[in-house]
């Protein structure tokens, strides 16, 4: 298939590694710097076009799919104009970052013959996979989950759209812990109530979005939930999931079961940074089968709203019960 990415920033790579593995072709690549895409097409040695303007491409490539790998603020339009042209489109998360975008990406794919597939990778990777299986055999009852990584003032003034509510949406909860949640709830299911409450606790004066998030969630089980990119390193994910009969752990990419480590495959090779996981090429692969196959790619913008659907209700809570 012919293939095109927009936005060619530290998360490129990583789908350009993983659609060649997949076997499909890169015809074209576009960024705001024309010159951040001209290093890659000869890095990768991709002889792709290159555009500055994605509507341009959009128009004159003959794409059967785009992969959007821009900020957050520009998701929406560049997902919705792709749908709108009928071409598949593979968006890094957060799809958007309100709920009118939101409603504005779910009425696009209603419309479209074209795909929406979100990168949520860390669902492909065998941990996780392995206690989606075994927990469909049984009821979670709680869950204790925990992100404690480091993001510095280096990191976000690396790129001008971080740490702003406009342009980010928000911080550690829609940035980084927005997989653990996924997860969280792939594996038990949407909540109905959330309390917590958000704190910039570290850098007041580099950002306006939270450093640090701690909530719990409940309804059919029980959840508390702590994120913070306060941290001194990054530390493994940790998610701890109790049913009746058993004890779940994830710590990395390593699932325990009543305290015994499970023998899994591989997770694959790391093309990007270790936090980012090894998941990417196996969702990548996976979405260009659903298209090739007319399957519909499990992770579309209806699973990417309930993660979402969580962090705005957390955002509004300031320590008062939510109802999601």
């Amino acid at each position: 298939m012919k293939v095109a990415i927009i936005g060619t920033g530290s998360i490129a790579p990583v789908h350009i590694r993983a659609i060649k593995d997949a076997n499909e072709e890169i015809v074209a690549l576009c960024d705001v710097v024309p010159a951040k895409a001209e290093k890659l097409n000869s890095v990768y040695g991709l002889d792709a076009s290159i555009y500055a303007d994605y509507l341009e491409m959009l128009e004159k490539e003959k794409l059967d799919a785009v992969h959007v790998c821009t900020p957050h603020h520009l998701h929406r339009e560049m997902i919705v104009r792709a749908l709108e042209s009928n071409i598949n489109v593979l968006a890094e998360k957060p799809i958007c970052i309100n709920e009118s975008e939101l409603e504005n990406i779910k009425s696009a794919t209603k419309k479209s013959n074209a795909q929406l597939g979100v990168c949520f990778q860390n669902r492909y990777l065998p941990a996780n996979r392995k206690l989606r299986e075994l927990l469909a055999k049984e009821k979670p009852l709680s869950a204790t989950t925990k992100v404690v990584w480091r993001r510095d003032e280096a990191y976000y003034k690396s790129a001008p759209w971080r740490g702003k509510w406009e342009t980010e949406g928000g911080g550690v909860m829609i940035n980084q812990a927005i997989h653990t949640l996924d997860l969280l709830l792939w594996y038990c299911g949407m909540p109905e109530k959330i309390k917590g409450a958000i704190a910039n606790t570290n850098l007041k004066e580099i950002i306006e979005v939270e450093t640090t998030a701690e909530f719990v969630m409940a309804g059919k089980y029980v959840a508390s939930f702590y994120a913070t990119t306060a941290s001194y390193k990054n530390f493994p994910i940790e998610i701890e999931i109790r049913t009746r009969t058993n004890i779940y752990r994830i710590i990395g990419e390593d699932l325990y079961v009543n305290g015994n480590l499970q023998e899994l495959p591989a997770a694959g090779e790391l093309y990007g940074k270790p936090h980012w996981g090894a998941g990417h090429s196996h969702l990548i692969r996976d979405f260009y089968s659903c298209l090739r196959e007319g399957r519909t790619f499990p992770i579309d913008v209806y699973e990417a709203e309930k993660s979402l659907r969580v962090i705005w209700a957390l955002y509004r809570s300031n320590g008062q019960e939510i109802l999601i």
